[in-house]
């Protein structure tokens, strides 16, 4: 009977689990015999489980234990990561970076899997449409006076990945682009499994590529992040060497700016 009710469900682990429970730790069994017995041909089908559930004098708290086990079975986990990867074609599944990308499309799409479907679609369909970036492709970049590079193996307390920016890098739009797609792709091949793809990012405000960001910045940096890579937004970013008036005029802003953005900021 726990077999057919959770084959009934789709074969939701939560569920086998919980009748599971119920039939080892309750009065469900005596409760199933008043309905079906070894001699009784009809089938013991899941309207006559709901019927016992519903004989029993804690049914609510067991409703509540589903309910509960549903959704700490959570939308970035390994089960609905799965789902949305079987959503996508093998071609558009090339070009989305792992596990850790389809997490992070659950987290930003908060468990709506046809967002995220369409999310990754989106993704995938631009990442195709530039074409393979290395490490060969970045050195060039790696030698001028503005760059970010991930610190590989090296983690944060919460284990996340750090990226190190000497002040901001430079070039085209193009350039900034494939520098952007090229570190957060490094950002999630070094993130724990299973895990939304943000970093701590550490800015070193003594280069002197440190500047206004310009179109190039904007359009190849910050609009890529935006659209392709949203859980950036949320990783903390540490200033080191600000001079105490830019960082006296960021107190000043502290308040027409979100708290979320404020908290976000170190210096």
């Amino acid at each position: 009977s726990v077999d057919f009710a959770a084959d009934c469900c789709g074969n939701l682990h939560p569920l086998r689990l919980l009748l599971l429970l119920i039939r080892q730790a309750s009065p469900f069994q005596s409760y199933a015999s008043a309905f079906h017995s070894e001699n009784d041909e009809r089938p013991f089908g899941a309207q006559t489980i709901v019927r016992s559930w519903l004989a029993m004098p804690s049914a609510w708290l067991c409703w509540l234990l589903v309910i509960v086990l549903f959704w700490a079975g959570g939308c970035e986990g390994g089960e609905s990561v799965n789902v949305l990867r079987s959503m996508l074609t093998p071609e558009k599944r090339q070009h989305i970076h792992g596990d850790n990308e389809y997490v992070g499309w659950m987290h930003v799409s908060k468990g709506d899997l046809e967002k995220a479907k369409e999310a990754c679609i989106k993704k995938a369909d631009w990442r195709e449409s530039i074409g393979k970036i290395g490490m060969k492709d970045m050195v060039k970049h790696l030698k001028s006076d503005g760059y970010s590079m991930v610190l590989e193996t090296l983690k944060d307390c919460n284990g996340n990945p750090v990226v190190w920016s000497f002040g901001l890098p430079r070039g085209d739009t193009a350039t900034i682009r494939d520098h952007t797609i090229y570190l957060n792709e490094r950002i999630m091949a070094n993130c724990k499994p299973e895990q939304v793809p943000q970093a701590t990012v550490v800015i070193d405000f003594r280069s002197p590529s440190f500047r206004f960001p310009d179109k190039a910045i904007r359009e190849g940096g910050f609009d890529v992040n935006s659209k392709y890579y949203p859980w950036w937004n949320e990783n903390d970013t540490i200033f080191v060497g600000v001079p105490k008036t830019v960082q006296q005029f960021f107190e000043l802003t502290k308040p027409i700016m979100p708290k979320s953005l404020h908290e976000r900021f170190k210096f």
